[in-house]
């Protein structure tokens, strides 16, 4: 048996990340605290922080005793001046130049507002040994309805090829799942019968 280059180089890279996923979950409080560290010291005079009394400090304990607990209601008047254009360092020391919504659109400020995976994909190169049951037509569809069925309809239509199933973030995969079990009935007929009810 052979083993080609090409293999072993994988393998290694599969054997580093997963030494990388077991070294920041076993010292998960250090990478914790060197990561609120980088975040606080790159961001240290943003008004935000200086508001609450900040004040270019970077340690843990005094970020813990001055910052409150927060919800998005909180930061609310901040994301809108963002949206509307000001690129004043109000949350973060660089400017944000896109914000991730449901839906792609744009705010009034001209910020792009589209969905994270949208921007991945739209954003990188072509990956020629990535592959997609689903085309992109399907994945960039601006109707959320029409989008997950023709996403749903292609992935159970080549089920075979099928090797992972993901998505950007938790809640978008759990909505992926319930329109599953809310159309499956619907999906199986269309597929049975080869008609489009999206």
């Amino acid at each position: 048996m052979t083993t080609s280059a090409s293999t072993i180089t994988t393998d290694h890279k599969h054997q580093k990340a997963l030494q990388f996923i077991e070294d920041v979950t076993t010292n998960a409080d250090q990478v914790q605290k060197k990561v609120l560290s980088e975040i606080l010291s790159c961001n240290a005079h943003v008004e935000y922080l200086q508001r609450h009394g900040l004040d270019g400090r970077t340690d843990r304990k005094t970020f813990k005793k001055v910052m409150p607990v927060i919800t998005y209601e909180d930061l609310r008047p901040y994301i809108t001046r963002i949206a509307n254009g000001d690129t004043s360092p109000i949350l973060c020391a660089q400017p944000i130049s896109e914000l991730f919504v449901r839906s792609k659109a744009k705010t009034p400020g001209g910020l792009v507002a589209r969905s994270a995976l949208t921007a991945h994909l739209k954003e990188r190169p072509h990956n020629a040994h990535s592959v997609n049951t689903s085309p992109l037509e399907t994945i960039f569809c601006e109707d959320p309805y029409q989008s997950m069925y023709s996403q749903l309809r292609c992935g159970l239509c080549l089920n075979t090829q099928v090797f992972r199933v993901g998505a950007s973030l938790a809640y978008d995969f759990i909505t992926a799942i319930r329109f599953l079990q809310q159309h499956w009935t619907l999906l199986c007929n269309d597929i049975r019968i080869g008609t489009l009810n999206a």
